[in-house]
């Protein structure tokens, strides 16, 4: 993949639209995501491999990942089904980005799973 295929498609994947039409600033964005990082003398850059990583970094956003639901119910399915470190990951960003009824919604999933892994070691240590 050449870097003017990797440009384009990483434009299309940011903001929706081919990179020629995009203004200076998201075009500097684009460029910045796309750059080829120095992987040592061992290995070689690997486009394919650095673009899955660059796609996923970038659905893992905030401002990205909310579109994927419709709905907070949606959203709140989901957050139960993440790791606990990740969670903790997540709500970070997503008070960086001011979602904040989205981060209430991870704390909360947080505070759960802290409170019940709690609970869960007071019994096993009322069982010993």
């Amino acid at each position: 993949m050449s870097r003017q295929e990797l440009l384009h498609d990483m434009a299309m994947v940011m903001f929706n639209k081919p990179y020629v039409l995009l203004t200076s600033d998201e075009q500097a964005e684009v460029e910045a995501e796309c750059d080829y990082q120095d992987m040592g003398d061992e290995q070689e850059f690997n486009p394919i491999t650095n673009w899955q990583d660059i796609l996923f970094e970038q659905m893992l956003r905030p401002e990205n990942l909310v579109k994927q639901f419709e709905t907070m119910e949606e959203f709140k399915a989901w957050i139960e089904t993440g790791r606990l470190e990740d969670l903790e990951e997540q709500l970070l960003d997503f008070v960086r980005v001011e979602y904040y009824e989205h981060a209430c919604i991870v704390r909360d999933e947080i505070y759960k799973r802290k409170v019940n892994n709690t609970l869960s070691q007071c019994e096993i240590n009322s069982i010993n």
